[in-house]
């Protein structure tokens, strides 16, 4: 097996054997469809992957996680709205864009400031952000999902190791990024599952396990460097940086390479 980011071998790393999707209910087990929950390491950068790639249609498209019942998550979104609001000097004139915005909990704290877009695969919970006046796109993101649009700020929680194809995901944040545009994306770290013993964030949502090392080679891949980068409640805790467990988290900033002179 090949990583996914930089095509290096893989060696296994915990096989959970045959699952059933999570959230996915079923009144009776029968005819419930089970695949392989199998992670493997790349030798060379580190990133965990699994070997078994649901379609995201079939995980994605009719969700029943809805960010918006969490009274704690929702405040924690806002302060960090408030608070890139204000550092990045956002305005009438920035597009601000949500990847996997569910039901508009977080651009929500944006709208009458900026201009606004989510992009939400699932149709059900796009409709609730609808009704909000978060004005979202049903689609999932992509290499040419938003290309050219020149956004200020593109954020991504908890999405990017929800993707199969972090190649696509991460050429689609440098072609929709204005020149000084922001992308700021928060994941779990695998070390810190290793470290922590996350077993349990393993399932079939998450494709990746990701590591900065990984993270690096996109970004350069594309053109973007990290601009800043922390841990939550870590020892390296910097600016944004928002209340979970110790060094679960990792958020970067990403913005365009500089010309060197």
């Amino acid at each position: 097996m090949k990583c996914r980011v930089c095509a290096g071998d893989c060696r296994p790393y915990v096989d959970l054997g045959v699952q059933p999707l999570s959230n996915d209910y079923h009144h009776t087990n029968s005819g419930q469809p089970q695949y392989p929950l199998d992670v493997w390491t790349c030798v060379d950068c580190d990133l965990g992957q699994l070997t078994e790639t649901v379609p995201p249609s079939e995980i994605f498209s009719d969700y029943l996680y809805f960010s918006s019942m969490s009274p704690s998550w929702v405040a924690d979104r806002k302060a960090f709205a408030y608070r890139i609001i204000n550092e990045l000097r956002l305005d009438k004139d920035s597009l601000v864009i949500d990847i996997g915005s569910n039901d508009g909990y977080f651009l929500q704290y944006f709208a009458g400031i900026c201009e606004v877009l989510g992009y939400e695969p699932a149709a059900n919970v796009a409709e609730v952000a609808e009704t909000i006046g978060v004005k979202t796109r049903v689609s999932f993101w992509g290499a040419e999902t938003a290309r050219g649009i020149g956004a200020t700020l593109i954020n991504a929680t908890n999405v990017f190791a929800h993707t199969p194809d972090l190649d696509g995901f991460v050429a689609g944040l440098a072609g929709a990024l204005a020149s000084d545009g922001v992308a700021t994306l928060e994941f779990p770290l695998f070390s810190n599952l290793i470290k922590y013993n996350q077993i349990d964030t393993i399932y079939h949502e998450h494709y990746s396990y990701v590591t900065l090392e990984a993270v690096q080679i996109l970004a350069e891949r594309y053109g973007l460097r990290i601009s800043r980068s922390w841990r939550p409640m870590a020892a390296r805790c910097g600016y944004f940086c928002s209340k979970r467990m110790p060094g679960s988290i990792l958020r970067i900033h990403w913005s365009r390479q500089r010309p060197r002179r």
